[in-house]
């Protein structure tokens, strides 16, 4: 045991010398001169798009975003639920076609540039395939900022244990991320994290559909768990393409930067999902556990037949899907 604490007090002890040795004026000023030059280094082909002039406005709606994710968090507790259930099925639609129009795009456009290869031929110097490409992209950040809705429904519908801070997160963080990758990096080596991250929401937003036709309808969607599973797939096969962009030398691929920047991005939710995961699955163990419980006492004192099924499906109902 005093090993343990030696070795946690050595550690908090590093960590301690580490933050003093960082000169934090001097990021401070990088920092500063970073933001104030950035809208000078935007693609020109995306410039003139809209919310592509400046980080500004993305950052502000980012931020109105969690302003008001807390407010209706809030204030819904003493309200009634709004019935949204039309508005959501319509959205859930909406969503599935523009990711579908995403992925199918950037399939297309890869095929007429022979871009089958990791280092992708898709870039600034290649200027026939270049700017559908940024214009592909630009379509897949606006999804990012349509999927905020997808909160305000949860709240306005007080579906409270559906917002955890993995759900905030997400949403609140990669509308401005795609913004940088969008200003900066609209190129194949981007667009192949496009096409994963868009499959996976046209299958997602298919299971909100489906799933809004009621419980008749949960028996069809039995593989949801695999998509929380394809999710840390995702950020996995992120991380490895990324690190091999890094040692490839590819040309003109995503700067260091960037590639450092989802490195750290994709393990935050990976460990973040991981912790969801879990926990839902341990959640639905033990929901059927006691589902079993019940029905031996059901059985014993009231001679009754429940169904194993009917506790099953209310179980697997107790955990929320995220993206």
């Amino acid at each position: 045991m005093e090993i343990i604490i030696e070795s946690i007090k050595k550690c908090i002890t590093s960590l301690s010398n580490l933050v003093e040795s960082i000169d934090w004026l001097e990021h401070e000023e990088k920092f500063n001169s970073l933001y104030m030059n950035h809208s000078k280094e935007i693609n020109e082909n995306v410039k003139d798009w809209p919310l592509m002039d400046s980080i500004d406005t993305t950052a502000c709606i980012s931020a109105i975003y969690l302003v008001l994710v807390l407010s209706l968090n809030f204030f819904m507790k003493f309200f009634k639920d709004v019935k949204l259930k039309f508005v959501v099925l319509c959205y859930n639609l909406f969503m599935m076609g523009l990711n579908f129009y995403v992925f199918s795009a950037i399939l297309v456009t890869k095929y007429k540039a022979q871009d089958f290869g990791l280092c992708s031929k898709i870039h600034k110097n290649n200027d026939q395939f270049f700017e559908k490409m940024n214009k592909i992209i630009w379509w897949f950040y606006i999804t990012k900022g349509f999927e905020l809705f997808k909160t305000f429904f949860f709240l306005l519908r007080k579906k409270f244990h559906k917002i955890n801070f993995l759900h905030i997160f997400n949403h609140s963080t990669m509308f401005p991320v795609w913004w940088i990758a969008t200003a900066y990096f609209s190129n194949g080596a981007l667009a192949n994290a496009a096409l994963m991250n868009s499959f996976l929401h046209i299958v997602m937003h298919f299971y909100f559909v489906v799933s809004s036709f009621g419980p008749s309808f949960q028996k069809f969607i039995w593989w949801k768990r695999y998509i929380v599973q394809f999710q840390m797939l995702q950020f996995c096969m992120l991380i490895l393409y990324c690190s091999f962009l890094v040692k490839s030398g590819c040309e003109n691929p995503l700067s260091e930067n960037m590639i450092w920047l989802i490195i750290y991005y994709s393990l935050i939710h990976i460990a973040l999902i991981y912790n969801f995961y879990t926990r839902s699955y341990y959640r639905i163990m033990n929901a059927n556990l006691e589902g079993s419980k019940k029905i031996e006492q059901y059985k014993r004192l009231y001679n009754r037949t429940v169904s194993e099924d009917e506790f099953k499906v209310s179980a697997s109902r107790r955990r929320p899907l995220h993206n």
